[in-house]
């Protein structure tokens, strides 16, 4: 896989995960809800709310999938 680019401002970005506290914090209620709608709105098998951290991208809902996180060069970003 190709790895994932690093922004120019990656060290801010993972700052603002420390300070908010959700960077490796799992799966929340409220996030499990909005995936499900958005899965049966859109139809689509699968809907993710994922936080992206330094080594790996952890999913806050989910719908369709039972992973809680994976590593960042599975992520979406690894892609580009």
């Amino acid at each position: 896989m190709i790895p994932p680019p690093i922004l120019s401002n990656e060290e801010s970005r993972l700052g603002a995960l420390r300070r908010y506290r959700i960077e490796g914090v799992g799966r929340e209620v409220a996030f499990d809800h909005a995936t499900d709608l958005a899965a049966r709105v859109f139809k689509v098998p699968i809907s993710l709310v994922s936080i992206v951290g330094a080594d790996e991208q952890r999913f806050k809902g989910a719908h369709g999938l039972q992973a809680l996180c994976t590593p960042m060069q599975a992520s979406m970003g690894s892609t580009l």
